[in-house]
C-alpha cells in the first residue's frame, strides 16, 4: 500500500480587514474559500508526487516534498505547478469590439464589469475561464477610466453566484490558481447588459 504525507503550515499569518459592520460575513466566506482553494489541490499532489508551493505574503503551503524553506514576504503570488514552473498572473491584452460588445460603464459594480469581461474574453478571444487576478488586472489595464476593480471584490461577488440554479458563473477548483466561467445564465445576463447598454445609447 502506497503511503503519503501531506503538511500545512501556516507561517506569520497576518490578515487585516477593512470595511463596514454589514460586509463581515462576506468577509469571512471570502476568507474561508481561499483557505478551501488552497487545501483542495492536496489530492493532485498525491497523485503525482510532485512539488507544490504557494506563497502569498507570509503564507506558505507545502504539499508532497518537503521544500525546507522558510516563508518569506513575496509581493506578487507565484504558483509552482506540478511541472516546476513558476506562474503568475498577466493581464490578458485584447482589443474590444465596442459595436458588438458595449463598453463597460463607471456606475457598473465589480460583478458586472467582472461577468462582462468574461464574456467578451469568450466570445472575441476564445478565453473560456480567467482567474480573479486575471480578471481584476485585465480589467484594470484596459477599462481603468470606467473604475478599477479590487480582485477581493471580484472572488467575493462572484463567488455569490457560482451556486444554485440561477448560478451566473462556474468555478474551476481543479485549475491553480482556480478559475471562473461563465454558466448559460451568466452569458444571457451579460447579452441583456449589452442589449440595456445600447438602448440607452451609453455607446
Amino acid at each position: 500500500m502506497s503511503k503519503f504525507k501531506f503538511k500545512f503550515k501556516v507561517t506569520g499569518l497576518e490578515i487585516e480587514i477593512e470595511g463596514s459592520r454589514e460586509e463581515v460575513g462576506l468577509i469571512s466566506n471570502a476568507i474561508g474559500d481561499q483557505f478551501k482553494n488552497m487545501i483542495q489541490p492536496a489530492a493532485k499532489i498525491i497523485d503525482e508526487d510532485a512539488d507544490f508551493q504557494v506563497v502569498d505574503e507570509q503564507l506558505k503551503i507545502n504539499g508532497g516534498k518537503n521544500s525546507g524553506e522558510k516563508g518569506k514576504r513575496k509581493k506578487k503570488t507565484r504558483v509552482q505547478s506540478s511541472n516546476g514552473k513558476s506562474e503568475k498572473s498577466e493581464p490578458i491584452d485584447f482589443k474590444n469590439d465596442v459595436e458588438k460588445y458595449g463598453a463597460p460603464i463607471q456606475s457598473w459594480s465589480t460583478l458586472e464589469k467582472s461577468l462582462w469581461l468574461l464574456y467578451v474574453l469568450q466570445s472575441a478571444e476564445n478565453i473560456d475561464e480567467c482567474s480573479t487576478a486575471q480578471i481584476s488586472d485585465t480589467f484594470n489595464k484596459h477599462f481603468k477610466q470606467q473604475g478599477t476593480i479590487r480582485g477581493t471584490n471580484v472572488s467575493r461577488d462572484l463567488g455569490k453566484k457560482k451556486s444554485g440554479t440561477d448560478a451566473l458563473v462556474g468555478e474551476n477548483t481543479t485549475s491553480t490558481p482556480t478559475k471562473w466561467y461563465l454558466t448559460q445564465k451568466g452569458i444571457q445576463e451579460v447579452q441583456n447588459l449589452i442589449i440595456s447598454l445600447k438602448s440607452n445609447g451609453a455607446n
